[in-house]
């Protein structure tokens, strides 16, 4: 089986780090990506994807990267159930980042 996503865009903000209570460093990115065509008014929309950024991922991304700064992607999509109010399950589909390159000329690439 395969479990593969790949995006490019803008990072909207610098993500903030926080640390799990095993010690692993965390934060979660939001992606602005442009769609590949206009809508009925002639505009391009966009998409905002949140990416979560483990271990040293995270710690670059907040070190190097700047908001607007195009980024390349490479993850794998991580379901989980959650319970809401009433004994409501949602199920909740998140990107995992296993791989982040900054792509703009003046930024550093850590790949």
């Amino acid at each position: 089986m395969l479990n593969t996503v790949a995006l490019v865009g803008r990072l909207v903000d610098i993500p903030e780090m926080k640390t799990t209570i095993g010690g692993v460093k965390v934060a979660n990115a939001t992606i602005q990506i442009e769609q590949g065509f206009k809508n009925s008014l002639g505009a391009f929309e966009n998409d905002y994807i949140v990416v979560s950024l483990w271990r040293g991922i995270a710690e670059m991304i907040i070190d190097c990267a700047r908001p607007g700064c195009m980024i390349a992607v490479k993850g794998r999509l991580h379901s989980r159930t959650l319970e809401c109010a009433e004994s409501k399950q949602i199920t909740s589909i998140e990107v995992i980042a296993e791989r982040v390159s900054l792509l703009d000329k003046y930024f550093k690439n850590y790949d």
